[in-house]
């Protein structure tokens, strides 16, 4: 496989989140990697960007919703990036705020099916402030939570990680069936 783009992520999770929610038809196009960690992230990017020269979409958390801290970790992440970046390789940095779990929460009529009961809005807003916990709460395991994400994957590309991710995968994609 020899793929068009590449999405770095911290962990398996952030991984598998993006495979659950991105268009099935990418999938041949698109090489996944999980760094293991944040400075893993940072690196395996950079090599990526400056040695095999190809897109690369670094996925970070923000784990904040702390809009200093987000933008802290925004800035840090595309000034790391942009060093690695070899003669205008292009390259996005997503953060997601305040987790990668924050895609679960775009729809909250599935989740409350799926707990069989609706959220109080004191528990949809402390959902806000730590999806992680709140989906460790409400699925079983983190396949529970994949699974559903992966049935409903229309529902949620609409999220603004979602969305961004798309938006930049779509230039390459219209680029090259142009050629």
């Amino acid at each position: 496989m020899n793929p068009s783009i590449y999405i770095v992520t911290e962990g398996e999770l952030d991984k598998s989140v993006l495979e659950a929610v991105l268009p099935l038809h990418w999938q041949h196009d698109i090489r996944f990697a999980a760094a293991g960690g944040l400075s893993g992230a940072y690196g395996l990017a950079s090599t990526l960007l400056s040695k095999r020269q190809k897109p690369v979409i670094l996925l970070v958390d923000a784990d904040s919703t702390n809009p200093s801290v987000v933008q802290e970790r925004q800035d840090f992440a595309d000034s790391w990036i942009k060093r690695a970046s070899a003669a205008g390789t292009p390259y996005l940095v997503v953060v997601a705020v305040p987790e990668i779990e924050a895609i679960v929460l775009n729809d909250r009529e599935i989740l409350e099916q799926y707990a069989s009961r609706a959220f109080t809005p004191f528990e949809w807003q402390a959902a806000q402030r730590d999806p992680k916990g709140f989906t460790q709460e409400i699925f079983k395991d983190q396949n529970e939570m994949l699974q559903l994400l992966a049935k409903f994957r229309e529902k949620y590309t609409s999220h603004p990680i979602v969305r961004k991710i798309t938006d930049f995968v779509s230039q390459f994609k219209l680029a090259d069936a142009a050629d």
